[in-house]
C-alpha cells in the first residue's frame, strides 16, 4: 500500500476513495466495494512539454460532482488537476514554494492551496553523489531579505561545501 502522508478524498457515492500515494509519485484509486486498489494516476513523465520526476503526492480535493480530482505535487511545486473519468492528468499548475493544503471553494469556481516554508529550493546540477559533504549549500546563499531573496539570483559559479 502507499505511503499516506495527507491527502484522501470520497467520491459522491461512496465507492471510490483517492489517496495521496506520497513518494510513489501517484494518486492510487481504491474500489471500495470490492476492497481493491483499482487503478491510479501518475504523476512522473511528460506532460505539457515538460519532464517531471521525483513527484510527492500529497493532499487531494475533489470537485462536487466528483469528475474533477485535484491534487499536489510537493516534490515539483504544482497542482494537478485530474479526469476521475478518464484518470489522466488535464492541467498542472505552478503553485510556488512546497504546497501543503488545498481546498475547493463551495461554488467549485476556485481552488486554494496553501504554502510552507520560506524559500523554494530546486536541485543543483553536477553534484557529486559519491561525495555527500560536497551535495551542496550549507547554509542560504544569501541574506534574509535580500533583493537576491525576492527575485532569486546566481550564488556562485560553483558549489559551496565543508569550509567554504
Amino acid at each position: 500500500s502507499p505511503e499516506v502522508d495527507l491527502g484522501g478524498c470520497l467520491a459522491p457515492d461512496g465507492s471510490t476513495l483517492y489517496v495521496g500515494g506520497g513518494q510513489e509519485g501517484k494518486v492510487v484509486i481504491f474500489d471500495l466495494p470490492s476492497d481493491t486498489r483499482s487503478s491510479e494516476i501518475e504523476a512522473n513523465g511528460l506532460f505539457g512539454g515538460r519532464s517531471y520526476e521525483d513527484s510527492y503526492i500529497g493532499d487531494l480535493a475533489l470537485s462536487q460532482d466528483g469528475r474533477t480530482l485535484y491534487a499536489l505535487d510537493q516534490g515539483n511545486f504544482r497542482l494537478l488537476i485530474a479526469s476521475t473519468e478518464d484518470r489522466r492528468i488535464l492541467s498542472s499548475v505552478a503553485l510556488g514554494r512546497y504546497p501543503f493544503g488545498l481546498a475547493v471553494s463551495p461554488d467549485g469556481k476556485r481552488v486554494y492551496a496553501a504554502n510552507v516554508g520560506m524559500f523554494e529550493y530546486s536541485r543543483i546540477e553536477g553534484v557529486d553523489l559519491e561525495n555527500p559533504e560536497r551535495q551542496g549549500l550549507l547554509y542560504p546563499p544569501f541574506a534574509f531579505g535580500r533583493s537576491e531573496e525576492r527575485r532569486g539570483g546566481e550564488a556562485c559559479r560553483g558549489r559551496w561545501g565543508a569550509g567554504h
